[in-house]
């Protein structure tokens, strides 16, 4: 039987079939409709056979299907400007990404690694960042001044738990790409949850230590209550030194 007519978009104008398309378009084709692994297939083939892109082959932006933030890609004139190579890099980053988050069950904009994972979980997302990671630096090799190049590799060390180098990296991206708007607002939505997080591990850190010197749990309200009673031992003496006329200093 003859094959199939092809879809129509919403547009109302023929959609055109994955065989007709390059790899470049299949793995956007794939991507958008959750198929990360295909998409990453595509992507790898688009590297090898070193297709191009062209204003004929690019409708609205390229990147739109891979770029998490929406917004409908770049413009097509930035994207002339930009490194093929280095687009489809930050693709393939963008889908070992959206594999991870799928194994970790992660909520969208979760930036750090989650609680409760099995080891078996744990392994594999692990395994699936670290392969963003070094996408998403060979992304920022070919072009250094691509912001997406420094979010998703950023974005990998973050939820791998490496938080001061995905600072590092995410400032690198926002000194680099002053001229991207939506990545830099990312980067910087990055920059403060990677942030908050050292925070709260520098106070995981030391109530750890803190755990430990005490010798048993709960240590938190103990340590709550002698700073109380501290405080309340300070405020007597000082309130007794005024009554018997001694001065009253703390």
């Amino acid at each position: 039987p003859p094959p199939p007519p092809p879809t129509a978009d919403p547009a109302g104008a023929p959609k055109k079939r994955r065989e007709d398309m390059t790899h470049r378009e299949a793995g956007n084709d794939c991507f958008v409709n959750g198929l990360y692994e295909e998409a990453l297939a595509h992507y790898g083939k688009a590297l090898a056979a070193g297709e191009k892109i062209d204003l004929d082959d690019v409708d609205g932006g390229e990147e739109a299907a891979a770029d998490e933030g929406g917004g409908g890609g770049l413009k097509i004139v930035e994207v002339v400007e930009k490194d093929a190579k280095s687009i489809l890099h930050s693709n393939r980053a963008a889908c070992y990404l959206k594999m991870a988050q799928k194994v970790w069950a992660l909520t969208a904009g979760q930036a750090l690694q989650p609680l409760g994972l099995t080891d078996s979980q744990r392994s594999e997302g692990v395994g699936l960042l670290k392969f963003a990671e070094a996408e998403g630096r060979a992304s920022v090799v070919h072009d250094p001044g691509y912001a997406k190049g420094y979010l998703r590799a950023a974005q990998s060390l973050a939820l791998l738990g490496e938080l001061q180098p995905s600072l590092d990296l995410a400032k690198a991206g926002l000194r680099a790409t002053p001229g991207d708007g939506p990545a830099q607002d990312a980067l910087d939505e990055l920059c403060g949850a990677v942030l908050l997080g050292m925070k709260g591990e520098k106070e995981t850190r030391e109530a750890a230590v803190m755990a430990k010197i005490m010798g048993r749990k709960g240590y938190g309200a103990r340590l709550k209550n002698e700073q109380q009673a501290e405080a309340r031992r300070r405020k007597e003496e000082k309130e007794g030194g005024r009554f018997y006329g001694l001065g009253g200093g703390a």
